[in-house]
């Protein structure tokens, strides 16, 4: 059996899928199987009480079962057989969720790849966290994609077939924050005219999302230990207790060990949600994304609208990628949307971006006339920029930042950049 990869280069030029469940006690290794553009070889390792399924890349089948693997492309076949130590007959099927491979992002924002290798790491240990029943903690700043996550978590675990409940945290008074989590019996409270079930009860067999968790009240957060430790609560009015079956997935945009030790936040409620925790990065630690979120933004509303599709200048991309973009994904959504929706033509130049935009990225462009200048630029900014928004071409990038070609050229050389 081939060995787990050790990075994400070596899982992508490889295609290894490598995965792992826990059915019992003890891990299982399962099997792996070698994608070089075909499939060249096939292999597996496989233990009793197991059988698996999965649909690796282009759609190429790929099966387990008790005594053989079988791997098919348009190219060509190849089996491989092996005998097995145990042949105990196979008692649980199991759907594997797919790993890192281009298709947990498609499930975010419609991309199919980042380009930024800090995002790739936590898309890469996100996939991981899909596989297992465990509490997942995500951190972050406001706006920079934690609900994408949460959702994408949700859709490449065993639970993607139920239901997905998300409920924000924030501003929730006590009484609020246990109807709607808990749900309550008629009589429960003056306004209860009837039964309502709470998200913990609509959410079971599914994955329960708990925004902004850090805003709870320590009464609230009391309750909520007592829900995830056991699975089970009391609804608001109720006696009996309800046994639930959630997944919980929670996100903050604060600190929570700062807010344990103001004495904001409960100590064991922390140490219980923290264990498998992601860090989404801001905007402009991936800001290698952007010019794709833009576009991406721009096609779905000019779809949702009915609209002709519109460009964007490549000076005015450039332009934004030196904004920092202290709303993350969520500012960009936004700034599309009211851009396009003052925009006549169908090129979106700085001039509609000036006329239109939000005041903090005006005021950027009246300071900086939305720009800096290339020596200002790191090595990583020109580059991207060179390749990604001008295609290579000097000559497009001299006239954005208003220099010669040539003294893109003296940049390149500069900079050892070919």
């Amino acid at each position: 059996m081939k060995a787990r990869p050790s990075t994400e280069q070596e899982y992508q030029t490889n295609y290894v899928a490598y995965y792992e469940d826990k059915l019992s006690s003890s891990v299982h290794a399962q099997s792996s199987c070698y994608d070089n553009s075909q499939y060249e070889e096939c292999y597996e390792t496989t233990y009793p009480n197991i059988v698996y399924t999965t649909q690796p890349k282009a759609n190429n089948l790929y099966s387990i079962n008790n005594h053989h693997s079988e791997c098919s492309t348009d190219n060509g076949q190849c089996a491989n057989s092996l005998n097995r130590a145990n042949q105990a007959e196979p008692t649980t099927s199991t759907a594997l969720p797919s790993r890192y491979d281009g298709t947990f992002t498609h499930t975010l924002h419609g991309m199919g790849s980042t380009r930024s290798k800090q995002y790739s790491e936590v898309l890469n240990k996100a996939s991981k966290f899909a596989a297992f029943n465990v509490v997942v903690l995500l951190g972050g700043e406001s706006g920079c994609g934690k609900t994408f996550i949460a959702k994408a978590i949700h859709d490449n675990s065993r639970r993607s077939g139920k239901r997905f409940l998300h409920l924000n945290c924030a501003g929730l008074q006590d009484s609020l924050f246990a109807s709607e989590m808990f749900g309550h019996k008629r009589g429960g409270f003056t306004d209860a005219k009837t039964d309502k079930k709470g998200m913990m009860d609509l959410a079971s067999g599914g994955t329960l999302f708990l925004d902004e968790v850090g805003e709870l009240s320590l009464s609230c957060q009391k309750s909520l230990l007592t829900a995830v430790e056991n699975q089970t609560f009391i609804p608001v009015g109720g006696e009996a207790e309800v046994k639930a079956d959630v997944r919980f997935i929670f996100a903050t945009n604060k600190i929570l060990s700062h807010e344990v030790s103001a004495g904001r936040f409960r100590e064991e409620l922390y140490y219980r949600i923290k264990g498998n925790t992601l860090t989404v990065p801001p905007l402009r630690d991936r800001i290698e994304d952007f010019e794709e979120l833009l576009m991406k933004f721009s096609k779905d509303f000019c779809t949702e609208n009915n609209l002709q599709e519109k460009s964007w200048d490549p000076s005015v991309i450039l332009s934004l990628l030196n904004y920092r973009w202290p709303g993350n994904i969520r500012e960009v959504k936004s700034l599309v949307e009211h851009v396009i929706m003052l925009t006549d033509g169908p090129l979106i130049t700085a001039e509609e971006v000036k006329a239109s935009a939000p005041d903090e990225i005006r005021d950027f462009y009246a300071t900086r006339n939305g720009r800096r200048t290339l020596n200002e630029l790191t090595n990583a900014e020109f580059e991207f920029a060179l390749k990604t928004i001008h295609h290579g071409t000097g000559k497009e990038m001299a006239k954005a930042f208003g220099v010669s070609p040539s003294a893109v050229s003296q940049q390149k050389t500069k900079r050892s950049i070919k």
